[in-house]
């Protein structure tokens, strides 16, 4: 039996059905990027690295804390806090972005809290997480200044939804 010829009507369709399946795997590799896989700075920060001893610490009970909310080695509060509906607390640390999204998405976990979103990028990132029998809520990591100086800040917030 021999293959019948594509006409160009059907060979346009085609094309069509291929382009919107490709465009659509790209719109979702941008959307999700490699969860779990942050890059590898944010910005030109200056990497910070936690002695390997060093575990985490847990913040200071406060307004909307969850108990044994985790934070990384080296981080400080930011005080007075910002004024912003929903935010709970902010902190800064030399320490890189994605450095502190890999810790975050180890300790988060350890402390008992479930993560429901990992949203990894390049000068910010997004991660949502419901404490044990608590309301869900975010982390936004971002830059805070550029070159040498520059830090990552970490808030923890009533999700912007």
């Amino acid at each position: 039996m021999r293959a019948q010829p594509i006409d160009g009507r059907e060979r346009n369709a085609r094309s069509w059905v291929l382009a919107e399946i490709g465009c659509v795997a790209l719109a979702l590799a941008a959307c999700l990027g490699p969860i779990g896989t942050p890059t590898n700075t944010v910005g030109d920060a200056t990497t910070a690295v936690p002695s390997p001893t060093a575990g985490p610490t847990t913040a200071p009970p406060g307004p909307g804390l969850p108990a044994g909310f985790p934070l990384m080695p080296g981080m400080r509060a930011d005080e007075p806090l910002p004024e912003d509906e929903g935010l709970i607390g902010r902190w800064t640390t030399p320490a890189n972005g994605a450095e502190v999204f890999d810790f975050l998405k180890t300790a988060l976990p350890r402390a008992g809290y479930r993560i429901d979103l990992l949203g990894p990028g390049d000068t910010v990132a997004v991660i949502r997480f419901t404490p044990p029998g608590g309301q869900r809520l975010q982390i936004d990591l971002g830059q805070a200044g550029s070159g040498a100086g520059a830090s990552t800040f970490m808030e923890l917030r009533l999700p912007r939804d």
